[in-house]
Formats: structure tokens, sequence, C-alpha cells
């Protein structure tokens, strides 16, 4: 069973590199967030917008600082009609060269022929 769990160990250490290296060279170009609130209520409406935009707009930033983001966009916006509903739509256009791709998929080879081998001669 400790066999099992060092496997594993081993094989999520190998895919978070990889996920962190594809995410450093992945490039964000145009990251668009839209969320429109709607209710029958206008006082739960204006709640939830205050709700939403308490979560979007940190998300956002949290992302822009963290990601290669070009451009964002995040728009929070009240519909008080009565028949109007809450829709919510997310854009996202972005680019990574065939490169890098090629370098983290190798790379992850590598790595997991190499903790076979160590698996295998222990």
């Amino acid at each position: 069973m400790s066999g099992l769990l060092d496997i594993l160990k081993r094989l999520l250490s190998i895919a978070k590199g990889s996920l962190s290296n594809f995410f450093k060279h992945f490039i964000i170009h145009n990251f668009d967030v839209k969320v429109t609130l709607g209710g029958d209520d206008p006082s739960d409406t204006a709640l939830g917008y205050g709700a939403v935009c308490a979560v979007v707009y940190p998300v956002m930033g949290r992302l822009y600082t963290t990601l290669n983001i070009e451009d964002y966009t995040a728009d929070v916006v009240c519909d008080f009609n009565e028949d109007s509903k809450t829709t919510a739509f997310a854009y996202l256009y972005g680019s990574i060269r065939i490169i890098f791709i090629l370098k983290i998929a190798f790379g992850a080879l590598f790595k997991l022929i190499k903790t076979y081998l160590k698996m295998k001669f222990r």
C-alpha cells in the first residue's frame, strides 16, 4: 500500500510541475466575464449584485496578477425587469507556442520514465 501511495505522490508531483509550466507559458490575450443579475424582487437582485461583486472582482484581480493576461473585462450588471433572468458569460482567448507544449510533454515523459525505472529497480 505504501508503494502505491509513493507512486501516486510522484505522479501528482510530475503533473503539478507540468501544469505549472503550462500556465507559465500560456498567454491569455482577452478574458471577458459578464454577469447579468435579474429576479422578481429588486431588493434580492441588489443583494445578489453585492454578493456577486464580492466574488467576481477579487477573483479577476487575482487571476490578472497570477496568469499572463493581456486584457480583461469584468462586468456585473443588474436587470430590474420582473421577467429577467440571471445569466453569466465568459470568453477566453489565449495561446501557447507549440514548442512549449512539446517541451512540457517530453519533460513529463522523461520524468515518468525515470520514476518507472526507479520503482522497477528498487
